[in-house]
C-alpha cells in the first residue's frame, strides 16, 4: 500500500509535513509522481520542500531523482534539479560526482527554465561541495554560450548565474573568468541583471 499512488487534496506543504512526521509515507509520495493527472505536480513540489527541510529522508532515493532529469514532464525535471542540489547537503557517498556531467548536460536543452534552474541551484551545490567549485563555476559561465530562445532569456539566465556566484562569492575574488563575466553583465540591457552584477561586484571587492 505504501507504494501505491495516492489521490489527495492536501497542499504540497501538508504532504511534506506528513512525510516528516511519518517517513514511511515518502515512498507513497514518490510513487504518486506517476499519477496520470496534474496532481503529480503537487507531489513533486512536496518532495522539493522535503528535500530542503529534511534531505536525509530522500537521500536513499537519490538515483530515482537522477532519472527524473530525463522526464518528459518538465515540471518533474525542474523539481528534480532542485531536489538533487538539496541532497548534496547529505551526500556523504558523493553520489553527485557520478551524475555531475548528466546534471549539467541539461544546460544545453535549449530551455530557459531548465537552464535557469540548474544555474540557480548551483550556488547551493558549490557551497556544499567546495571541491567541485571550479567545475561548477565553469558550468555556470556557460550561460553565455548555451542555446536559449532569445537575448532576453540569456540576460535572465545571466541574472541567475550572478545570484549563484553570490552564494560563494568569497572564493571568487581571483577568478578572472568570473570577473570578466561580471563586467559584461554590468553592460546588460536588463536592469535587474545589471543590479545583480553590481551587488556581486561589491561583495567580491569588499570581502
Amino acid at each position: 500500500m505504501a507504494n501505491t499512488p495516492v489521490k489527495s487534496r492536501e497542499t504540497p506543504e501538508n504532504l511534506a509535513a506528513i512525510a516528516v512526521n511519518n517517513p514511511s509515507f515518502v515512498p507513497t509520495l514518490i510513487s504518486s509522481l506517476a499519477a496520470k493527472d496534474s496532481s503529480k505536480y503537487a507531489y513533486a513540489k512536496a518532495l522539493n520542500l522535503l528535500s530542503a527541510s529534511h534531505p536525509n529522508l530522500l537521500y536513499p532515493h537519490f538515483d530515482y531523482f537522477v532519472g527524473l532529469l530525463n522526464s518528459r514532464y518538465k515540471i518533474l525535471k525542474w523539481n528534480a534539479i532542485f531536489i538533487l542540489a538539496n541532497l548534496t547537503t547529505v551526500d556523504v557517498e558523493h553520489k553527485f560526482d557520478g551524475v555531475f556531467d548528466e546534471y549539467y548536460h541539461h544546460l544545453w536543452d535549449g530551455d530557459l527554465i531548465t537552464a535557469a534552474n540548474i544555474v540557480g541551484a548551483s550556488g547551493k551545490i558549490a557551497v556544499e561541495r567546495p571541491d567541485l567549485r571550479d567545475k561548477i563555476t565553469s558550468e555556470i559561465l556557460k550561460v553565455d554560450v548555451i542555446p536559449l530562445p532569445t537575448t532576453e532569456c540569456r540576460e535572465i539566465a545571466r541574472g541567475k548565474a550572478l545570484l549563484a556566484f553570490t552564494e560563494y562569492s568569497a572564493s571568487l575574488d581571483e577568478n578572472n573568468f568570473v570577473n570578466g563575466f561580471i563586467q559584461r553583465c554590468l553592460q546588460s540591457r536588463r536592469p535587474a541583471t545589471r543590479k545583480k552584477a553590481e551587488g556581486l561586484l561589491k561583495k567580491v571587492r569588499d570581502k
